[in-house]
């Protein structure tokens, strides 16, 4: 996921996150389940950080 808010965040590499859009916003939502949901952004560093695999 490298498009989206907050392109510098390190969410954007990480397998946990998920995009969550509305009509008015865009979200970065951590589906990992011990950090906080909804992390402030841009994230540059996070202990449960997983590496998304590569996309083709």
């Amino acid at each position: 996921m490298n498009e989206g808010p907050f392109p510098q965040s390190l969410c954007h590499q990480c397998a946990h996150v998920r995009a969550v859009n509305t009509r008015t916003s865009s979200f970065l939502r951590c589906a990992e389940g011990t950090v906080p949901k909804f992390p402030p952004q841009p994230v540059r560093a996070c202990a449960v950080f997983l590496a998304a695999p590569a996309r083709p």
